[in-house]
């Protein structure tokens, strides 16, 4: 019935069709890590209302160079590293609202893709997830987020404003690094860590609030970030400041000059 595709106990193992538009068998529960891997030719993959769908392996889309839409069932609960990396015509997809994270290089290289809809269910945005997707302008991140992993938004250089909801504890290092875009970032009440170079680069960044609860900030944070003027950094955080040994040497204004926004341009720091 479905001669180009190779099935066996639920899991779709390749597809020989010559079609530009695939839509999956509904009896496929789980597309292995080769069936699509590196084809340059598909456009297009969806399935039907009655899909049972429920796992995207590793590398599936791999370097599809010329995807550019997939829509995923809800049935879907996990999508695997690096599922859509390099697709760089990829403008739409739809994420089902029971998968909990965006895994390590989902969109890695998704250069093409503007906007996403991250369901409220995702916790955990893993290390470079979005890293290089230079299309999105904005993004707005799901109420019980509680991670942001290493270089997450690296690289997203059309990215303006992003609102971080408080739910979200850590922002790992250069997870937004040379975002040179970026302009408006709202920090969430409850951070409590700020990864080394987070923010590295973000040359259009101009004022910079951190919450009262953070616990820890690492080096050169706002390193390069030539447009930034003003900096509110609690002082609990400046006492439990996570850096080199010289972090806190002589002024508030010197130690977190010298290190925290090197090269940032800054004319105004201080403390509540």
């Amino acid at each position: 019935m479905h001669s180009d595709f190779e099935i066996e106990d639920g899991v779709l193992l390749s597809y020989s069709g010559e079609s530009r538009e695939v839509v999956i068998p509904d009896e496929v529960r789980e597309l292995s890590s080769t069936v699509f891997y590196e084809r340059s030719d598909i456009v297009t993959v969806k399935t039907s209302g009655n899909s049972m769908l429920s796992k995207i392996d590793n590398n599936v889309f791999y370097n599809c160079s010329s995807l550019e839409s997939a829509m995923l069932p809800g049935t879907v609960r996990s999508i695997g590293v690096s599922a859509f990396y390099n697709c760089t015509t990829l403008r739409d997809v739809t994420l089902p609202d029971r998968i909990t994270k965006i895994n390590c290089g989902m969109f890695e290289g998704c250069r093409s893709l503007s906007s996403l809809n991250i369901p409220q269910s995702v916790t955990q945005i893993c290390d470079s997830a979005f890293t290089d997707c230079v299309s999105f302008t904005d993004i707005k991140l799901p109420e019980g987020l509680s991670e942001i992993g290493q270089q997450a938004f690296e690289g997203c250089t059309g990215l303006i404003s992003v609102t971080i909801p408080d739910t979200v504890n850590i922002i790992a290092k250069q997870a937004f690094s040379d975002c040179t875009s970026l302009k408006y970032i709202t920090f969430p009440l409850g951070l409590k860590s700020l990864g080394t170079r987070a923010f590295f680069g973000c040359t259009a960044l101009g004022s910079v609030f951190l919450p009262d609860g953070i616990e820890q900030i690492g080096t050169s944070v706002f390193e390069n970030c030539s447009s930034l003027e003003q900096v509110h950094i609690p002082e609990i955080a400046g006492e439990n400041y996570i850096g080199s040994k010289d972090q806190f040497f002589g002024t508030p204004y010197k130690k977190k000059k010298n290190h925290l926004c090197r090269n940032c341009g800054a004319k105004l720091f201080w403390y509540p």
